[in-house]
């Protein structure tokens, strides 16, 4: 049997279960900056103090949630309204997506887009000025939106069809970002492992007049060639778009118009989560093997905790 990444770390994930085994002990404090990560394992979600090495578990999702188990992915946070959005990538191959809801506490839980409504949602972004949840759908081959309360889900991008491209990773939509300014949207597909067919790409918020999800005009590719690119975040101030990339296990840096990648940090053990808190100028990173750390924008004090529990997988900074 040839085993996909997915399915070897959902079975390290059932070994390092997150029942009867206290793991905080084991998180280490950082040093040198300051603040609180939300994280996703995979069936939790949690909260991390970067200068306390604090964990706290907010929410461990039960067998007797609605849908498949699957694999918790892609996650932002709207602070005015104290809420945690976050997908659930079900089954691969099955149609049985989710996207959450929380508090800030980890309480509430109510499904946004139940089971079914997307196929294997990654990484997700919020668009709170607008309303709206913007994430990548990677078996589904498809950047999709809807409103806060799941409501006017939309396909905006298909990069191929579910079935008939069943398989090919270069269609993967895999990380997202948002340029809520530009009304631009950032998104990676991977390829195959570490094959050197990664894109990062973008389109307009908006459907161009005339086009489909299928046959936009307005498709931009800013990076080609990359070994496996993940999840991305962007800092508009300085237009700078961050991005993890699992081929090489590194987290990078460009110019969000395209230009020269820069690796600022690398060694990383199956890169994926990626955030950047541009006040104050850190960028976040997890990997599927319990990694979790950080690094300044210009590359500078990257640092990195270990925690015995995995897959990691999306990371967002806690205003």
């Amino acid at each position: 049997m040839n085993w996909t990444r997915r399915q070897i770390v959902a079975a390290s994930g059932a070994m390092f279960g997150l029942s009867g085994f206290d793991w905080r002990a084991e998180a280490e404090a950082g040093s040198g900056v300051s603040g609180q990560l939300i994280f996703l394992s995979m069936n939790g979600v949690h909260r991390y103090d970067v200068t306390t090495g604090a964990v706290t578990d907010l929410l461990i999702r039960s067998q007797s949630w609605a849908g498949r188990r699957g694999v918790f992915d892609g996650i932002d946070i709207d602070p005015g309204n104290g809420h945690i959005y976050f997908s659930d990538m079900g089954e691969m191959e099955i149609r049985d997506g989710a996207i959450y809801r929380c508090y800030l506490d980890g309480g509430g839980v109510r499904a946004i887009v139940a089971p079914g409504g997307t196929m294997t949602p990654k990484q997700l972004k919020l668009d709170l000025e607008k309303g709206h949840i913007y994430w990548s759908d990677r078996e589904g081959m498809a950047v999709q939106r809807c409103n806060l309360d799941g409501s006017e889900l939309i396909t905006l991008v298909t990069t191929g069809d579910p079935s008939a491209d069943l398989g090919d990773q270069s269609r993967w939509c895999v990380g997202l970002a948002l340029d809520p300014l530009g009304r631009q949207i950032y998104w990676s597909q991977k390829g195959g492992d570490n094959a050197g067919q990664g894109v990062i790409r973008r389109c307009s918020m908006a459907m161009p007049v005339g086009s489909d999800a299928a046959s936009r005009g307005d498709v931009e590719t800013l990076f080609s060639g990359l070994p496996e690119p993940i999840d991305l975040d962007l800092d508009l101030a300085s237009r700078t778009i961050y991005w993890t990339d699992r081929g090489d296990n590194t987290v990078s840096r460009a110019p969000m118009d395209g230009g020269e990648r820069t690796i600022l940090v690398s060694g990383m053990q199956e890169a994926i989560g990626v955030a950047i808190d541009p006040s104050r100028k850190w960028v976040a990173y997890a990997s599927l093997f319990g990694e979790i750390g950080w690094v300044c924008v210009d590359g500078r004090a990257a640092d990195i905790r270990y925690l015995p529990i995995r897959p990691l997988t999306g990371v967002a900074w806690l205003e």
